[in-house]
Parts: structure tokens; sequence; C-alpha cells
């Protein structure tokens, strides 16, 4: 691939990858204030459907991967405290699509593959990071909390893999089924309407100094604490007599540890002093390209219906997306 097309696959995944951010942004912040529950399934599931639609608009390779990378530089500006994990996510959920496209073919069999990977990474994820945060002796109250519900129902030969099956496959299908939904819109999409305004969140870039009192913050939030008691009371209950609950509140405070270290990776992922030593010198493909994209992401924002109308109407307000995305592009 030569210098041109390069910068011209990389000028779309700007487009593609800047909807995706104006999607998060947009959609996470209405279900964040409403308060609905598994909201990172929801996001990968619209995320699912947008990329395979974006794809079928521009069947390209490497276009996937180039849209996740972007979309998890433009995460950058949430005002979200924890900013690390999803760009990890995002990036690994538009890679696994890519992958399942590359291996199977741009069809329907490799989107219905790369969308079950994407949406099955979304509970790997989430094991995985109980796991680093609360330690191995998640694992093991885990297997005793099973031990206990496998009594409880009566299911005295069910293995502790059999939930976590369950689960795969549970998030697998959906993300199928958002493949299918990015397939039924990239056949027609509709005409691009006239944008709504919508302001873009207020977040003033973090200074070195800001970072004691940033993580501070976070350590009154009460939600924070609510976990140390729940792993202390459950390891209390189900791990050794005697010393479960110092396990648990040794996981608690582990924890605890480990959420500020990344709230601070997340501070200085999006510091000023970061985005000029990046700057700094010979601009090259990458950064030029994100440029773009945080010039076409207030645009996108303006243009997106709101979060409760994407999650009643899907389809329709994705067939609007993809149109703003060929009429940004043509």
């Amino acid at each position: 691939m030569n210098e041109r097309s390069q910068a011209a696959l990389w000028r779309k995944a700007a487009v593609l990858g800047s909807l995706w951010a104006s999607c998060e942004i947009v959609l996470g912040s209405f279900l964040h204030n409403a308060r609905i529950p598994m909201r990172g399934h929801f996001m990968t599931f619209i995320a699912v459907a947008l990329l395979v639609a974006g794809h079928r608009l521009w069947p390209e390779r490497g276009l996937l991967w180039r849209s996740g990378l972007i979309c998890a530089a433009l995460k950058t500006i949430s005002p979200s405290a924890f900013i690390f994990g999803p760009m990890l996510a995002i990036s690994c959920q538009s890679f696994l699509l890519e992958l399942a496209v590359a291996v199977a073919g741009a069809n329907p069999l490799g989107y219905v593959l790369g969308g079950g990977l994407a949406m099955t990474w979304s509970l790997l994820h989430k094991i995985g990071r109980i796991l680093l945060f609360y330690g191995p002796e998640a694992a093991a109250l885990y297997g005793r909390a099973w031990q206990q519900a496998r009594l409880w129902l009566g299911l005295s030969h069910a293995g502790p893999w059999i939930p976590l099956l369950l689960l795969g496959a549970a998030n697998f299908l959906a993300g199928s089924m958002a493949a299918v939904i990015g397939l039924k819109v990239g056949e027609a999409p509709a005409p691009a309407g006239p944008p709504v305004p919508r302001p873009l969140p207020d977040l003033p870039s973090p200074s070195r100094p800001a970072l004691f009192p940033y993580l501070y913050r976070i350590l009154k939030r009460p939600k924070l604490w609510l976990g140390v008691l729940i792993a202390s009371t459950l390891a209390g209950l189900l791990l050794r007599p005697g010393g479960g609950f110092w396990i648990g509140l040794r996981m608690g405070m582990r924890a605890v540890i480990l959420t500020l270290g990344f709230a601070a990776i997340g501070w200085w992922l999006r510091s000023s002093a970061l985005m000029a030593r990046l700057t700094a010198g010979r601009r090259g493909l990458f950064l030029s390209t994100l440029d773009c994209a945080f010039n076409a992401l207030p645009g996108f924002v303006a243009a997106l219906p709101p979060g409760r109308e994407i999650l009643r109407n899907p389809v329709v307000c994705l067939r609007q997306m993809l149109a703003q995305v060929s009429a940004r592009e043509s």
C-alpha cells in the first residue's frame, strides 16, 4: 500500500472512529445518568453494528483496527476518571473484529464471527479486571460461591465453568446479533438529516499539580469502599474460617491501590504534557489523522440523536449515523 492509499485509509478510519467516539459520549452519558446496568455491553453492541455497517461502506483491510485506535485515542476527552480500561477494550474489540474479517472474509460469516468475538471480549475483560484488581483469591471466592449455589440449585455435577460458558455464549450471540444489524444498516443508509446542537462535555486538561486532588476525589467515592466491604464480607463467609475476613480486606485494599494507579495512568494519558511530547518534532500519519478526528468529533456529536432514541430505534439511528459518515467522506 503506497503512502497516498494509507493516508486515504487513515482518513476514513478517522471519520468512522470519530463517529464511534461520539456514540461513546452521547449514549454513554445517557446510560450513566439513567443508571442502566451492563452499560459496557450496550456500548459494545452499538459499536459492533456501527463498525460492520462502516466496513460495508468501505470494505478495506485495516479499516476496523485503525478506527478502534482513533476511538481509543479520542477517549481521552471523556469525563470519566477511568479511561485506560475502556481504551484497551475498544482497541481489542476492533482488532478482534478485524481479525475475524481477515480470516473468514468480508462476508456475513466474518462479520458475525467478529461481532461475537468483540462482544465476548467484554466478558473476558471484566473477568480479567476482577482477577487483576482482587487477585487470585477472587477465583477461590467464586469457586466457593458456586459450590453453595450448586447445592441450592440441585446441580451436583455442574462444574464451575458452566456459568462462564453460558455467559460467554450469551455474549457471543448478542455480538452476532449486533453484526446482523450492522449488515442490515449497511444495505441502505438513510439520508443525513440536519444536526441537532449538542455540546461536548467540559473537560479541562489536567495538570501535574492536580494529580493528588484528582485521586483524592476518587477516594471519596462510596462505590469504591462498598466494593471493599462486599469483598471482605463474602470472603469472611465463604473462605476459610477465621482468616476469610482478612483475606477479603486484603483483596479490597489491593483493588483500591490498583484503582488509584490506573486512575493516575488515565490522568497522564489525557495530560497536556503527554500530548505536547507526542506532537513534538515530525508529525506522523497517525497524529495527523488524530487531529482530523478531534476536529470531526464535535460535528458528529451535534448530529447524533439522543441516547434514548438510539436505544429505542438502533437501526434507524445507525442508518442516520452511516449517512453522516458517507456525507463526511464524499
